[in-house]
């Protein structure tokens, strides 16, 4: 069966293609990413991929002209104005996250058989009704859930809604989103060893690995043993939210490549980008596992049938 083609919204470091690659049942057949720095690290990595700058002036026409047709469009919309932090709170009628009508225009543009849609877990009080009607009303069945990153073998607390429309709809008694994968009781270990409880393995320079515990920041001065990283932000760079601690007591911040690791991201994935402050980029990069496991469900349950 051929893989499906995905053109990719608000693609950011490529978190949706990285995640449906692993499928295997995916290929990204274009980009669209307005940020320089983070055209850079498509670039670098999917370097036959092209990638349009400004959804704004995209179209389903200019797209048929270059002879791209995608199966499916993936995009997570910005989330300035639904998240806890925004300082409007506009929800979809502010102008970052009002950038949801145009990944609607495109979805009714394009026809594509699957879009799937993500966003900050607020957007389920400030949009999610609107966005869901947006989609019946240009004729697409969807379903949504919220996965939190730290159930899918990453160490990172980190819930997002996701939606996906389907064209031709969804069977009665299909159950898209695995309900099993929403919560557990127990995290997993995330870097393929494990010495005790709340430990995480991690490199440490020369091919070894060691037992590395993360601490989040509760006050100033005070932190607890969560066993996860929590969110990452925006902020962290400068204002850190969590410390590592070594057996030995060795305690520092979170690195760059770990950054990438909590993300399901390679730690070569900005090499060669010339990039000198990458981790303005690694906060809003996309939970990969989670994307790999919708990738699945969705070839499992609705293509693959």
């Amino acid at each position: 069966m051929p893989k499906l083609k995905v053109l990719d919204l608000f693609s950011g470091i490529g978190g949706f293609t990285t995640g449906l690659e692993r499928t295997g049942y995916f290929e990204t057949t274009a980009f669209c990413e307005i940020e320089e720095p983070c055209q850079k690290v498509l670039k670098k990595n999917w370097p036959d991929v092209p990638i349009y700058t400004d959804i704004t002036k995209l179209t389903g026409d200019t797209l048929k002209a270059d002879g791209i047709t995608p199966d499916m469009l993936t995009g997570g919309f910005p989330c300035q104005d639904i998240s806890i932090g925004s300082k409007t709170g506009d929800g979809l009628d502010g102008a970052r996250s009002g950038l949801w009508f145009e990944y609607k225009r495109l979805i009714d543009e394009i026809g594509p058989r699957f879009a799937l849609v993500e966003n900050v877990f607020t957007l389920q009080s400030r949009g999610l009704d609107r966005i869901l009607w947006d989609l019946a009303e240009i004729g697409y069945d969807a379903t949504w859930t919220m996965f939190d990153s730290q159930y899918f073998d990453y160490p990172q607390r980190r819930r997002r809604l996701y939606i996906l429309a389907v064209r031709d709809g969804i069977s009665d008694g299909v159950e898209v989103f695995d309900a099993d994968q929403r919560s557990g009781p127990d995290t997993p270990i995330g870097f393929d060893t494990f010495t005790e409880s709340r430990l995480r393995a991690i490199e440490t320079g020369n091919g070894e690995r060691e037992g590395i515990a993360y601490f989040t920041r509760q006050r100033s001065d005070e932190y607890a043993n969560n066993g996860v990283a929590s969110t990452i932000t925006k902020r962290d760079y400068k204002q850190f939210t969590d410390i590592v601690v070594h057996p030995d007591g060795t305690a520092r911040r979170i690195m760059p490549h770990e950054r990438l690791r909590v993300h399901g991201f390679p730690d070569t994935h900005f090499d060669d980008t010339g990039l000198t402050k990458s981790h303005q980029f690694e906060w809003n990069g996309m939970s990969t596992q989670v994307i790999e496991h919708i990738g699945r469900q969705i070839h499992g349950k609705l293509v693959h049938v």
